[in-house]
């Protein structure tokens, strides 16, 4: 019974630090937009939320269950403006975030291991399996996208190029899917 009960809540925790990870990743990247004076929007996918909107520091931040988003950031100017350096600060904006909150969430792993040794020993594990299963998360998740934050830091002006002839992933398009979404 314990043991069940642990493992849901190791599913939990893992469920909410993917979301939290999500969510500090596109907000490096908005904030590093903003500062180069852009009109920011971000899209976080959810599969258990309901629609939800909220801004933070001048970013508007949607959480939708629909198909059609993706967890992305989105520029009213689409980067076609930027230049290949600033591309890739947008870029690690995202990457640095993201390293910031592991670190943080290894703190914690530590200070529970040094608070109680039995207890930290399960949460450094869980970490670790966790850290691993996200890694495995983003592996196949940039896989998937041929743009992914890695691909636009070494080829920011392919990235530039992709962006100025996209039709779909643009701002207007993604506020288009937005304003249907909250009507129904």
């Amino acid at each position: 019974m314990y043991n069940s009960i642990g493992a849901l809540f190791y599913v939990i925790i893992y469920y909410m630090l993917f979301y939290i990870f999500d969510f500090y990743h596109e907000i490096g990247h908005a904030r590093e937009a903003k500062k180069l004076g852009d009109k920011v929007l971000i899209t976080l996918r959810s599969r258990t939320l309901g629609d939800r909107y909220f801004r933070y520091k001048d970013i508007d931040i949607y959480i939708l269950k629909d198909q059609r988003i993706q967890s992305k950031t989105y520029v009213k100017s689409n980067f076609k403006e930027y230049t290949n350096e600033q591309i890739r600060k947008i870029c690690f904006g995202g990457v640095i975030n993201t390293g910031k909150y592991i670190f943080i969430t290894f703190i914690f792993a530590v200070s529970g291991f040094l608070f109680s040794r039995q207890i930290g020993e399960t949460f450094l594990i869980t970490w670790f399996v966790l850290m691993i299963l996200m890694v495995i998360c983003i592996v196949i998740n940039c896989k998937k996208n041929q743009f992914n934050d890695f691909a636009i830091i070494k080829n920011p002006a392919a990235f530039r190029e992709y962006m100025q002839h996209a039709t779909k992933d643009t701002y207007e398009e993604i506020n288009k899917i937005i304003n249907d979404i909250m009507k129904e």
